[in-house]
C-alpha cells in the first residue's frame, strides 16, 4: 500500500469538499441578501398600497351612522316673506344641485341655510301663479354658481302605503306600493322627490349611503317639530326611508297617496360664463314658449282629462295635489321668469 498516494488523495478530497462548502455558503449569503432586498421591496410596495388605499378610502368614505346636520331656520322662516312655507319642491332641487358642489358628508349648518336661501330664489323665479310647485313644474336647466346644471326626471310613480295589500294597483296606471316605488325611483338616479299633500322632501344617494333632506321644521330625528329646523339626516337603509314616510303621514287616512319621482342633475360642460348664461337664457325662452302653448291646450282639455274613468276612480283615493300632478304629467309645464 502506498501511504503517500492515499494521503494525497484524502487531502485533495478534503480540499474539494471545503471548496464546495465555501461555494454553498457564498450562495447562501447571496440568497439571503436577495431575500432581504425582496422583503424590503415588498415592504415598500405594501406601504405604498396601504397609503393609496387609505387615500381612496378617505375620499369616498361613508357618512357616519349618526350623521345629522340641522340648519338655523326652516322654510317657514319670516325672512322668506310671502314665499314662506311654500318652497319645499324648489328647496329639494336646490339641495340636489348643491350636492354637486360639496359632498353631502361635508355639509354644515351654514351650507344648509344657503340651500334654503337659493331654494327660495328658485321658487320666486318659477312658481308663476302656482302656490305650491309640482315636480313637473321644475325647469330643465338651472344656473348656479356660474355653472349650468341639467335636470333629468324619471316618470313619476303614484304610490301608497298599502299595509293590508287590498289595493289593485293595476287600476291606476303607473302606481306601486310605496316601498317598491322608492326603490324603483332611485335606480340609476341621484335622488327621489317624495310628495304627499303639500309636503315634499328628498332622498339622496351618496356612494352606498342614503340621506334625507327636509326643509320643513324637523327635530334631529326628522319628525315634525314646531321648534325644528331644516335638516340633512343619514338613513340606515330604504326601509328607514319608508318608515320616515309612514311617520310623516301618521294620523292621515290609511290609503295616503304619494308621488315619487327619480331626479338626477349634472353640470354641463360650459367653460365660459357667457356661454353658460346664453345657454340658460335660450333654455328659459324655449321653456316659456312651451309653457304658453301648453296652457292653451290645458284650458281646452282639462275637463276631459278629469272625466276620464281612471282619474275619477283615483279621485276617491288621492289628494288634490297628486291628482293635479298626474294631469300635468301628460305634458311639460315649465315656467321661467
Amino acid at each position: 500500500m502506498d501511504l503517500n498516494k492515499d494521503s494525497e488523495s484524502i487531502r485533495k478530497n478534503f480540499d474539494a469538499e471545503n471548496t464546495n462548502q465555501d461555494y454553498e455558503a457564498t450562495n447562501l449569503n447571496l440568497d439571503s441578501e436577495a431575500m432581504d432586498l425582496n422583503l424590503d421591496s415588498e415592504s415598500d410596495e405594501i406601504n405604498l398600497d396601504f397609503q393609496e388605499t387609505k387615500f381612496n378610502t378617505d375620499s369616498s368614505r361613508s357618512v357616519d351612522r349618526d350623521f345629522v346636520v340641522k340648519g338655523s331656520f326652516h322654510q317657514g322662516d319670516i325672512q322668506f316673506g310671502s314665499n314662506s312655507g311654500k318652497q319645499c319642491v324648489a328647496n329639494c332641487l336646490s339641495a340636489l344641485a348643491h350636492s354637486k358642489f360639496k359632498s353631502l358628508k361635508d355639509w354644515d349648518q351654514m351650507y344648509i341655510d344657503n340651500v334654503l336661501i337659493k331654494g327660495n330664489q328658485i321658487y320666486s323665479n318659477i312658481h308663476g301663479d302656482n302656490v305650491h310647485l309640482l315636480v313637473s313644474d321644475l325647469p330643465g336647466m338651472i344656473e348656479m354658481s356660474g355653472k349650468l346644471l341639467k335636470i333629468s326626471r324619471k316618470e313619476s310613480i303614484t304610490a301608497v302605503i298599502d299595509n293590508y295589500g287590498t289595493i289593485d294597483f293595476g287600476e291606476f296606471g303607473n302606481s306601486l306600493p310605496l316601498d317598491q316605488a322608492l326603490q324603483e325611483s332611485l335606480i340609476d338616479y341621484d335622488a327621489c322627490f317624495i310628495c304627499a299633500y303639500d309636503t315634499t322632501f328628498l332622498a339622496l344617494k351618496h356612494n352606498q349611503d342614503l340621506l334625507l333632506f327636509d326643509s320643513h321644521a324637523r327635530n334631529k330625528f326628522g319628525l315634525q317639530d314646531s321648534d325644528g329646523k331644516s335638516l340633512l339626516l343619514k338613513l340606515n337603509n330604504l326601509d328607514h326611508l319608508y318608515q320616515y314616510c309612514c311617520n310623516m303621514m301618521a294620523g292621515s287616512s290609511q290609503n295616503q297617496w304619494f308621488e315619487v319621482t327619480g331626479v338626477s342633475i349634472c353640470i354641463e360642460n360650459c367653460t365660459d360664463s357667457d356661454e353658460v348664461l346664453e345657454s340658460y337664457n335660450q333654455a328659459s325662452t324655449s321653456n316659456s314658449q312651451l309653457s304658453n302653448n301648453n296652457k292653451k291646450k290645458e284650458n281646452k282639455n282639462n275637463h276631459e282629462i278629469i272625466k276620464n274613468p281612471e282619474n275619477v276612480s283615483m279621485h276617491y283615493h288621492i289628494s288634490p295635489e297628486i291628482l293635479k300632478s298626474e294631469i300635468c304629467s301628460k305634458k311639460v309645464i315649465v315656467t321661467e321668469k
